[in-house]
């Protein structure tokens, strides 16, 4: 029932954070938390599902469970008063003093939809604080699936956790990247080779039930981060899923994809990240990082950044370009 309740939750968040492009970025980028939060949290309530008996577990599980109603209810109101907004943004006088007291009453909404978020934050960060070792340490294979279109930052994100300092305790670690045409037996062959170092010529002279067979021993040996990049197809998980053993050691696997019925059919425990564009300010901001534009061409710099669309790769292109230009 909570997984249920939670789950719908999320679903809204992201169509809201989706289609509501008239926000402010704090707003936006509130709910985006939040939504987050509860993927999170939704990992640990299909997990403690199995300790419904504990008082203790069923308490912290109606705690994410009114936390998710508390999220609908935000969007819930937030949608309301746009409506009343729209609802008075054309016609006459009397239109128009009406669609003046909605605007007063919407940044009002606004801003009582972010000091919600707020105190939502500090329940959430409550209720992480308070899960029970049996929940916040599950030991089973986590899957964290990263999706987007091209050019968001996919791999980037996928690179930074690979590398993280905070993840350096895992003792085994591969990244393979796959691509749209794939080839099973050769995906393992660049698993194997990515994670022993050996010789892709010797790999060859196996099928795919030995090279799964082979992965599976080498990965059982201890605790393994991997990440699988640039997965078209959702297939390619199902024929290898079988190497990437579950020892409840903690063991982790992160995929990127483009594709997000990909994303979501990894399984039902998989955590869904998805990537999206960036608002015009942070936009903004990314290219300063590049680049520094001088006063005078600040307002072409932001046309010029405007029509990349919030797409982090074309602001990073077009950041080198104008690089390139003054050297």
């Amino acid at each position: 029932m909570v997984d249920a309740v939670v789950s719908f939750s999320i679903e809204k968040l992201n169509e809201f954070v989706t289609k509501q492009v008239n926000i402010r970025t704090g707003v936006r980028d509130g709910i985006q938390w939040l939504k987050d939060e509860l993927g999170y949290l939704l990992i640990s309530v299909r997990a403690a599902e199995a300790h419904q008996d504990k008082d203790h577990i069923r308490l912290w599980t109606d705690c994410v469970r009114d936390v998710a109603n508390q999220a609908l209810i935000i969007l819930e109101r937030f949608s309301s008063q746009k409506g009343e907004y729209e609802a008075h943004e054309q016609g006459g006088i009397l239109d128009y003093l009406r669609s003046f007291i909605c605007i007063c009453n919407k940044e009002a909404n606004i801003f009582d939809v972010g000091r919600d978020i707020e105190s939502l934050r500090e329940i959430v960060n409550g209720i992480k604080n308070s899960i029970g070792p049996t929940i916040q340490r599950d030991p089973s294979l986590g899957m964290i699936s990263i999706h987007g279109m091209g050019g968001l930052g996919k791999s980037t994100l996928a690179s930074k956790l690979y590398h993280s300092s905070q993840l350096t305790h895992f003792k085994i670690r591969t990244w393979v990247c796959v691509s749209e045409d794939y080839d099973v037996a050769q995906v393992l062959r660049k698993i194997i080779n990515s994670l022993t170092g050996e010789e892709l010529h010797s790999l060859n002279k196996m099928e795919e039930i030995e090279l799964l067979r082979h992965l599976r021993r080498k990965l059982d040996v201890d605790h393994y981060l991997a990440v699988i990049d640039d997965i078209w197809d959702v297939n390619i998980w199902k024929k290898i899923k079988n190497a990437f053993p579950d020892k409840k050691n903690g063991s982790r696997v992160i995929m990127t994809t483009r594709n997000k019925t990909v994303a979501e059919g990894v399984g039902d425990t998989c955590f869904v990240h998805e990537l999206l564009l960036l608002e015009a300010d942070k936009s903004w901001e990314l290219f300063c990082k590049r680049t520094k534009p001088s006063p005078n061409l600040e307002i072409l710099g932001k046309e010029l950044v405007g029509k990349c669309g919030g797409l982090p790769l074309a602001i990073v292109i077009l950041s080198g370009l104008l690089l390139q230009k003054k050297t």
